[in-house]
This record gives C-alpha cells, sequence and structure tokens, in this order.
C-alpha cells in the first residue's frame, strides 16, 4: 500500500510546480515468502533532516484534503494570528538546515590561594540555541563556586555550590518543537528548570596511615512547565476561550488517522499536565567515611550515609470525558469561570540508608578487592490495594486521600570481589563478581498515588523492591608489544525485578465513583547482557596515539510482548505467592540490544603546534518489530523483526596554542561533529498504531519519508563550530 501511495504522489502534475517528492522508504523491501515472518524490510536514512526549503504540508492534491478541512475554524479563532504554514513563521533566518540564529557558548574559570591557609575556585556557563526546528529555543547559565580552607596541617574544610538556570530562575521559558504542533508550534507548552546544589565537606588526618571524611550536601530541583499565554494561574473555562480548543482534522476511509493541530493550546489538549506541571526533588544526603592505611599492602574504608528525600509532584489538566475533578480549590468559585481540573499530586518524603565496607589487599603481585554494602529504602508512603482501592462504594468513598496499605522496609545487600594477579611479566588476569542494588524511580513508586487520569486508574507501587544486578567479569590485560597494550574482557549481567504493568479488576463493592480499572507495577521482568569487550591503545608515539574499543553484546529481556498488559484476577494470586507469572512470558531482544559497537578515538600532534582529536563511532542498529504478532502492520510486515542500519559518526576536534607572554595563552579551535554529515536512526518504533503509520500528508516531514516513527531517535547534521579561549 505504502508504495502504491508514494507512487500515485509523485505522479500527480502539482508535483511539477510544489516540488514536493514522496521517496520510497526501503532500501530492501523482500515480501516474495509465503510466510510473513521471513519478510524482509530495511529502511533508508537518506536526508531525513528538516529541511526549511522544502515544507510545504498542505499539499492539495487528490486524498489529502483534510488538511484544509480546519482553515475556516482556525481563522475564526486565530486573532489575527497567522496558521499558515511558511518557512518563515517560527524561523526569520532559517535556511538549508540552518538555526534561526547560531548558536553560542561561552566557559569560564578563575582561582587562586587567599593567603596562607585558603584556595577558590570560581567558573560559569552561558549557553543559548535556536535548535534545528521551528520554535525551538533553549538557554543554559550556571555559576559554580569552591572554597577550601586548612585551619590546621591536619584538617580541610571545603565548600562548594551550584546554580543553574534552564529559565526557572530567568522566567525565560524553553521551547520545543512538535511534529503534530507545526501550524501553531506557540501553542505548545515551554519548561522552566532550575537547580542549586550546595556540599560541604570536612577532612581529619588522624595521623600518616588513617583519616575521615565528613559530607553533607543539599540538591533542590525545579522542573516547571506551562503556557506562558496562560501562566501558573487556572486555565479560562472553554465557552470564554475558544482559542483553547484543539481541532485535528483525520484522514477518511479506513487509512489510519493522521492529526494535526491547526491551532488551540496545549494547555487544553493534556490532561495530565496542560494547564500547569511542578515537579521538585529535593534532596539531603549526610555521608561520614573513614580511611585507614594498614600497612603498605592493606587498605581498609569503611561508611556510612543517609539520603533524605522531599518529593514534590504536581500536575494538571483538563478533566475530560470522565476524568475525575480535583484541584478543587481552584474550582470552587463559580464566578471564576475557570476549566475543571484532573491530574495528580503527591508531596513524599523517602529516606534511603547505606552502609559499606571495602578492604584492599596485595599478596606480592596479586591484587584483591573485596567489598559489602547494605542499602535500606523506607518509602514513607501507602499504597494501594489494587482490589479494594476505596473502602466502599459510596460517593464520599472516592477521597483521594484514601490510601490502604503499608509497605514494607526494602533492603539490599551486594558483595563485591575482584582479583587480579600476572601470569607473564606483561600480562596478567583479572576476575571480579559484584552485586549492584538501585532502588526504583520516584515516580515507579509513587505517581498516581493520590490521584490520576483517567479514573483514577494509574499507579506506582511503593512496595517495590531493590532492582538487582548481578555482575560477572572475567579478562586478560597485556603488553604486547612496546607501547601496545590489549585488553579483553568478557562479562555477564544479569538485572532483576524490574517493574511491570498489570491490571486489577476491583471488587464489585469496592468501585467507587469512577473506577472502573487499576493499574499497577508488579516487580516482574528481567534482563540480561551478556558478551565481550576488546580494548587496544597504542602510547603517543611519532605525534600520534590511538585507542579503540569493539564490543560484541547480545541484550535480552524477559518478559511479555510490547503492548500486552498483563492481569490478575483472584487477589490470592497476588497474596500467597507475591508476582504471579506473567502468562505471556518470552524472552525476546531488548530495545537497547545493539550487537556491534566500535569507538576509536586518535590524538595526533600536526605541524605548527596544531592537536587534534578524531571520535569515530560506530554501532549496528536495534531491533524493531512490530506491537505484537496479532496486531496489523500497515507496511504488511506482520511479526517480523529486523534492524535498523548501523549508525556512524565522525567528530574532529582541532586547537592552535599562542604564547603571550611569560603567563598568557590564546587558543583557537574548531570542532566538527558528524563531519560526513552522515544520517543516522537510532531507534524505530514498535507500535504500528502510531509509530510507523502512513504519514499522507507531509511527504517530506523529517524523516523524509512518507511514514512515521522511522527515526524517533535521530542524530544532528553536521556542525561546526569556532572558538577561542583565553588563559593567563
Amino acid at each position: 500500500g505504502v508504495i502504491g501511495q508514494t507512487a500515485a504522489f509523485n505522479a500527480d502534475s502539482k508535483r511539477a510546480t510544489d516540488g514536493l517528492k514522496l521517496r520510497d522508504p526501503f532500501d530492501v523491501l523482500d515480501t516474495s515468502s509465503a510466510n510473513p515472518l521471513e519478510w524482509k524490510a530495511q529502511y533508508k536514512r537518506d536526508n531525513y533532516y528538516w529541511d526549511y526549503d522544502r515544507i510545504i504540508p498542505e499539499a492539495d492534491a487528490a486524498g489529502f484534503s483534510y488538511l484544509t478541512q480546519g482553515r475556516s475554524v482556525a481563522a475564526a479563532n486565530s486573532f489575527g494570528v497567522s496558521r499558515v504554514w511558511n518557512p518563515d513563521k517560527y524561523s526569520k533566518f532559517a535556511r538549508n538546515n540552518r538555526t534561526e540564529k547560531r548558536p553560542t557558548q561561552l566557559d569560564w574559570g578563575m582561582g587562586g590561594p587567599l593567603g596562607s591557609k585558603a584556595n577558590w575556585f570560581a567558573s560559569g556557563r552561558f549557553s543559548e540555541s535556536w535548535g534545528r526546528q521551528p520554535n525551538e529555543y533553549s538557554r543554559t547559565v550556571n555559576f559554580f563556586g569552591k572554597m577550601s580552607y586548612r585551619p590546621k596541617s591536619n584538617m580541610k574544610v571545603s565548600f562548594s555550590g551550584l546554580i543553574q538556570d534552564n529559565g526557572f530562575f530567568s522566567r525565560k521559558g524553553q521551547r520545543g518543537a512538535s511534529y503534530g504542533w507545526k501550524y501553531i508550534m506557540e501553542g505548545l507548552n515551554e519548561s522552566y528548570g532550575g537547580q542549586l546544589h550546595f556540599n560541604a565537606v570536612f577532612t581529619h588526618t588522624l595521623s600518616p596511615q588513617t583519616f575521615y571524611e565528613l559530607r553533607v550536601s543539599h540538591l533542590r530541583e525545579y522542573n516547571d512547565s506551562y503556557n506562558p499565554k496562560y501562566g501558573k494561574a487556572p486555565l479560562p473555562e472553554r465557552n470564554s476561550a475558544t482559542t483553547g480548543l484543539g481541532y485535528r482534522p483525520l484522514e477518511g476511509g479506513t487509512l489510519p488517522s493522521v492529526g494535526y493541530v491547526v491551532y488551540g493550546d496545549q494547555a487544553y489538549n493534556d490532561i495530565t499536565s496542560g494547564n500547569y506541571s511542578d515537579v521538585r526533588p529535593f534532596k539531603t544526603d549526610i555521608s561520614f567515611s573513614a580511611t585507614s592505611q594498614i600497612n603498605p599492602n592493606h587498605q581498609l574504608k569503611v561508611g556510612t550515609g543517609v539520603s533524605l528525600y522531599d518529593y514534590h509532584e504536581s500536575r494538571r489538566g483538563p478533566a475530560s470525558g470522565n476524568a475525575p475533578v480535583i484541584f478543587n480549590d481552584l474550582n470552587t468559585v463559580a464566578s471564576d469561570k475557570v476549566e475543571p481540573l484532573s491530574g495528580w499530586e503527591y508531596h513524599v518524603f523517602p529516606t534511603e540508608y547505606y552502609l559499606y565496607a571495602q578492604d584492599r589487599i596485595e599478596y606480592g603481585s596479586l591484587v584483591v578487592n573485596a567489598g559489602l554494602r547494605m542499602d535500606i529504602l523506607d518509602a514513607k508512603s501507602n499504597s494501594i490495594d489494587p482490589f479494594k482501592p476505596r473502602s466502599g462504594p459510596n460517593l464520599a468513598d472516592d477521597d483521594p486521600q484514601y490510601l490502604t496499605k503499608a509497605p514494607s522496609i526494602k533492603t539490599g545487600v551486594a558483595p563485591r570481589l575482584g582479583i587480579s594477579h600476572p601470569i607473564t611479566d606483561r600480562a596478567a588476569l583479572h576476575y571480579s563478581y559484584g552485586i549492584f542494588n538501585q532502588r526504583p524511580t520516584l515516580g515507579n513508586l509513587f505517581d498516581g498515588l493520590v490521584q490520576s487520569y483517567p479514573f483514577e486508574r494509574n499507579h506506582g507501587n511503593p512496595d517495590l523492591p531493590y532492582q538487582k544486578a548481578t555482575n560477572y567479569e572475567m579478562g586478560i590485560q597485556a603488553e604486547i608489544y612496546p607501547g601496545y597494550y590489549l585488553d579483553v574482557t568478557g562479562y555477564f549481567r544479569d538485572v532483576n525485578n524490574l517493574p511491570l504493568e498489570w491490571a486489577v479488576n476491583p471488587e464489585s463493592n469496592f468501585i467507587g465513583g469512577s473506577q472502573r480499572e487499576i493499574s499497577f507495577l508488579l516487580p516482574t521482568f528481567a534482563q540480561d547482557s551478556r558478551g565481550f569487550e576488546i580494548s587496544m591503545r597504542r602510547t603517543m608515539a611519532n605525534r600520534f596515539s590511538v585507542r579503540a574499543n569493539y564490543t560484541i553484546a547480545f541484550v535480552t529481556d524477559l518478559n511479555s510482548p510490547p503492548g500486552r498488559i498483563q492481569t490478575i484476577v483472584n487477589a490470592s494470586d497476588l497474596d500467597q505467592g507475591g508476582t504471579p507469572k506473567p502468562s505471556t512470558y518470552q524472552r525476546q531482544s531488548s530495545v537497547f540490544d545493539r550487537r556491534h559497537r566500535l569507538v576509536t578515538n586518535i590524538l595526533v600532534d600536526l605541524p605548527m603546534g596544531i592537536n587534534a582529536t578524531i571520535l569515530t563511532k560506530a554501532q549496528s542498529g536495534n531491533e524493531y518489530r512490530t506491537k505484537n504478532q496479532t496486531t496489523v502492520d500497515p507496511l504488511q510486515l506482520i511479526g517480523a523483526a529486523n534492524r535498523s542500519p548501523w549508525t556512524t559518526t565522525t567528530d574532529v576536534f582541532a586547537q592552535k596554542m599562542f604564547n603571550l607572554g611569560r603567563t598568557t595563552r590564546v587558543g583557537v579551535f574548531a570542532q566538527i561533529n558528524n563531519v560526513f554529515n552522515r544520517s543516522n536512526i537510532y531507534s524505530i518504533g514498535g507500535s504500528p498504531s502510531s509509530d510507523r503509520y502512513v504519514r499522507r500528508g507531509d511527504p517530506v516531514g523529517i524523516t523524509g519519508g512518507p511514514l512515521g516513527g522511522i527515526g524517533t531517535q535521530e542524530n544532528a547534521p553536521r556542525d561546526i563550530w569556532l572558538g577561542v579561549n583565553l588563559a593567563w
């Protein structure tokens, strides 16, 4: 079907004037086998960058009239704002894949002594970019300062602080671009981020062999998102804010829908956080460690610490459909004429504790590193009972604060062991074993516990355990020739207790209000990776050095198929044996499985005092597949699993330094990213209903072809940066 649509579009007489052309999206397309599982397809990767000179999405060819259906409605609600696309609408200076204005970055740093006992250092950065797509804008401003003081020769006190602004402190919003909003980019929300980080360290040397360290740090992050047209205030009701309505023209017939917002604001389209989202992960860390060199061959280190979280997340948007109306303090005054809001909000204070000991022992040329770490997590929040999410069927039982279960305190013990010993005077073997525990993300623990959209049905789980990774490594390091070194390592990594979404139908007497189904997370699926890593380096000689690393890896998931949600029918299935085993469990290649990786780094001393670095990265493509084997694939590749193309980039950095005196130096540098301007596709979506639909209305879009989702992650075209640095 897609090939026929491509040919019909290109044959239309209007192509002679508008210059548009659909490309055949495949380098390889073989459907000759009677078994669809044996069909083969490989996407092209040609020219999918945003090309300002060729994007004219309002094609008037037959079959594309749906693009004009919303023009009259859009004009009536535009208040003089043009809703017609043109290359200069958002990007006045945009030509031939260039940004609105040139991006700029300035870095500085300085430091020195303050008397005989103190030192100071300060640095900062200003970075501003208009991106590569219309309406994009980002700016980063930060300042870092550090001071150290020695009240005595065996004591040291250090203080440091970082302030970073991504719009939160300056109120200068960061803008993104979304393809579905290409007609009305100004309707998108803007983000406002910021960060404050303070750190204090006290180090005390008790003897030439022993010292201890006390560290206290505090991090405050701010992440807001809203439309500056409305700010953080509640949205005006739709009857009085007609520009807040979204219009999405859809294709007719049996073909998949492709919608574009031709007027309106994201604030009214996003039920989760269209009006306002506020995420503030504050954290305080306190730690103590002591190190003792017991003898020249034996070092012991012990430590303990606590992390105190203050995590506040609030998301609110229009209460569409059956979504419950919450944030009632914003909706109580009828005369305000504001939009009823839904969403979620929670403020939690989980705490993590840890203690560890590590020992390094040398017996001649044998080196042994051993350690033990224990982690403790107290979520300090109740969790939903999915079968009885409310106390009963009465309306009052929809109280969003009604939570029913108290999760247990979670612990994780992690032993670690590493051994290295020589086998010749130029080679050594090394082995390691270790367990690493990682707590679930705060979103996985707490999202939606108070109330969520729609039907209050999507919930995190504060009762999730630590995610446990077990690592094994064995390898050899050798100097194979004077100045040439080789390291070959084999590894295996097994990860368990990863969260998976499960669905539950609550007991009928405990549904309450709009509740119909509960979705929550359980520690279910696992992942393992195994492979070999080969590293080679040549030390600097004859004006150049080389480092190269090649990895072959196999990453698989033990999981249910994409798009399939597991269901728990009876409470006993959950209470008696923990997490049930999914009925559709299967081993499949992970979306992170990139089988081959090669990285080379060459340092060259060129004539005239120029130093250059050439970095090349090459990776085989990851796997893509249809959502599940029973879903109709619009590309007629049912159940087929293939790999996207190899990706390759080469970056070059060169610098020339000039001495302007005894203490002053000036450097001139150039950095070229993606020297060969190679187009790379890093991932391909797996949902045929959304990621691989036939994009009939955008023949030259960001992928340069008629399909969506071909390049769900892409690299940037060639970038050339020129700069100077000054040191004195």
